[in-house]
């Protein structure tokens, strides 16, 4: 979305453009996209979170299956583990909001 709205911004540029006339366009460009469209960004960017962390769990799980996670020598120095290291660790909110489209996790 934004590369849209710079591109749209950039073709108007000439050499006498200043910053605040680049500004002043990115605000108009920005207020003109609907909250719809925004709301549906977000909700396409959390839904590719889940699935990349599905993703990665099954592929641990995989691994752990295999006994290739058992110990990784060297190759992991200074590095957490999957299983002390996912999303749930960090303040992050990617379930979906079924009831309340108003709340951005």
């Amino acid at each position: 979305m934004s590369v849209y709205v710079k591109g749209g911004v950039g073709r108007q540029y000439t050499i006498s453009t200043t910053f605040a006339d680049v500004r002043e366009r990115l605000d108009a460009a920005f207020n003109t996209i609907s909250s719809d469209v925004i709301y549906n960004c977000i909700e396409n960017s959390k839904a590719e979170v889940r699935r990349l962390n599905a993703y990665i769990r099954d592929s641990e799980t995989a691994d752990d299956d295999d006994g290739g996670g058992e110990d990784c020598g060297s190759e992991c120095d200074g590095e957490e583990s999957g299983d002390e290291c996912d999303l749930s660790d960090f303040d992050v909110d990617i379930s979906p909001l079924d009831d309340d489209i108003n709340t951005i996790a």
